[in-house]
């Protein structure tokens, strides 16, 4: 981009020469974006290719190493520049995950984000029900102003934000993180068209998504970041889907298989037990016929011992739901799953298939991984109690497995889990899972949110189990990370399986387009 200065009235975001740095580690280099009133620009790049820091930097909540140029609507922000500044000048966030706090009701949602009207220094409630139903009818939908937050669906959430984020006229610039992963198309669709007449009314508005056919819907511009640096900015007019993916992508490189490794006999020796064997002779391990949910729609598959299946999808796709649905831990409308040639019984639990066979590592490490107060100790021990009963040294000597293997830092059994790094949290997690020594190990993207590092350690355990036997369903929102790891992956879309890549169809770039 060049220096030169357009009118700063018609300007919405300038950045140039943007860049950020992390201790020795530069995720930002020299990056320039202009956004213009009226213009909805997508912002595109594989996860770590700098686009949330990009955000954090546009939106105040991080600060562009010294040099750079940045520019809200006119206003040269690179001083003072915090989110309560970005605010005022009209900057508004519409998260992926809408950030609500569910004991609210609807109305105070509205008028904890927009304040609260009042008469005579009271809260005026009948005011802000009749505010709170104008706000979702700009965007034509109908809700009841005292219902809780946490009865609202990821679509209707998402419009919530997206309706406070668009104010009373008041956004000059809109960023938008990937909103409309967790919709459906329809609702997508009408989201979508919400922001077009957002930007009709002159908001500029920079987009974020995975869903490319999005960008050529409403984007007129385009800017692709790969390893922190823009590598593509263009209009839409001027690039196609598969030039996107090639941007997104890049040029063809020789990506290895994740190196398995070796897996310590504590993982794989029978216990007494009689819990599963890692290492049986190839067979089906799980077939799951017909599967219905609340987003599964009719889906069938099977994994083989030995083969590591990966599953992509977007988030809302129902792919993570596939992984509680055959854990158990999600409720099935109808269809069977079948473990070891051992039917599951109708309305079956996670006990249940725990009986039979399977290990599952759960997407939400917070909230369903582990015990934050609990020692790591006391964590390994909780999906066994009966394995481990009253002995001191089982659980000292598998703690001793899973850090020797996974390399968790530090090594302390006593240490409570919530003190641990994300990464070495995840360590724990997948290693006390993998102690079950499961015929079918079953894993909700694993590797979200850990360091380079772990995730390595991660990926080469369960090739080290593959390799001995057991079967491993992963499922990953990194498609470098799926062709390197699985033998065959499945692409879930709107709840139903839209391809089946194998072998060589196995890529990066097979997987992303497919998704």
């Amino acid at each position: 981009m060049g220096s030169e200065v357009k009118d700063s009235s018609s300007t919405r975001l300038r950045a140039e020469g943007l860049s950020k740095t992390f201790g020795s580690a530069r995720v930002l280099r020299d990056v320039d974006l202009e956004i213009e009133a009226g213009e909805i620009h997508a912002l595109l790049g594989a996860n770590g290719s700098g686009k949330s820091t990009l955000i954090k930097c546009i939106t105040g909540v991080e600060r562009p190493d010294p040099g750079a140029r940045l520019e809200i609507d006119g206003h040269d922000v690179l001083g003072d520049y915090s989110t309560t500044v970005a605010h005022d000048l009209g900057v508004r966030v519409v998260h992926q995950e809408a950030p609500l706090i569910d004991s609210l009701t609807i109305a105070e949602t509205v008028g904890h984000h927009r304040g609260f009207p009042t008469v005579g220094g009271l809260i005026n409630k009948r005011r802000l029900a009749r505010e709170t139903r104008e706000t979702f009818e700009r965007l034509g939908l109908e809700v009841e102003p005292n219902a809780l937050a946490s009865t609202l669906s990821a679509p209707e959430r998402a419009m919530l934000m997206l309706a406070l984020a668009l104010g009373n006229g008041d956004a000059r610039l809109i960023v938008l993180d990937e909103p409309t992963a967790s919709l459906t198309s329809g609702d997508a669709e009408r989201f979508l068209k919400a922001v077009e007449v957002a930007a009709r009314q002159g908001a500029g508005v920079l987009f974020v998504t995975h869903r490319l056919g999005e960008v050529f819907g409403i984007c007129t511009g385009v800017t692709i970041l790969r390893d922190g640096e823009v590598v593509r900015r263009t209009t839409t007019a001027e690039i196609n889907l598969e030039g996107i993916v090639d941007e997104i992508v890049g040029p063809s490189v020789d990506r290895s298989s994740v190196g398995s490794k070796a897996v310590p006999a504590r993982f794989l020796a029978k216990r007494s037990d009689g819990g599963p064997v890692a290492g049986a002779p190839a067979t089906t391990a799980l077939r799951a016929e017909n599967l219905h949910a609340a987003t599964v729609d009719d889906i069938t598959m099977q994994v083989e011992a030995g083969e590591i299946l990966g599953i992509s999808g977007l988030l809302g796709s129902g792919a993570s739901e596939l992984c509680g649905l055959l854990s158990g831990a999600a409720p099935l409308r109808s269809g069977r799953v079948t473990i070891g040639g051992r039917d599951l019984p109708h309305g079956f639990n996670s006990r249940d298939a725990m009986a039979a066979g399977l290990s599952f590592v759960p997407g939400d490490r917070l909230r369903e991984g582990g015990i934050g107060s609990l020692s790591l100790l006391d964590n390994i021990t909780l999906p066994n109690l009966e394995y481990y009963g009253v002995s001191r040294r089982r659980p000292l000597d598998d703690f001793g497995t899973i850090v020797d293997s996974l390399d968790v830092r530090p090594p302390e059994p006593r240490r409570p889990f919530g003190t641990l790094s994300g990464g070495n949290q995840q360590k724990v997690i997948v290693g006390k899972w993998a102690l079950m020594r499961p015929s079918v190990f079953l894993l909700d993207n694993p590797t979200a949110g850990v360091d380079p590092g772990a995730r390595e350690d991660i990926l080469a355990l369960l090739r080290g189990l593959a390799d001995a036997g057991t079967a491993v369903v992963v499922h990953s929102s990194e498609p470098e990370e799926l062709s390197r790891l699985a033998t065959r992956v499945l692409v879930i879309k709107e709840g139903r399986i839209v391809a089946e890549l194998k072998e060589r169809e196995v890529t990066e770039r097979g997987i992303t387009a497919a998704s």
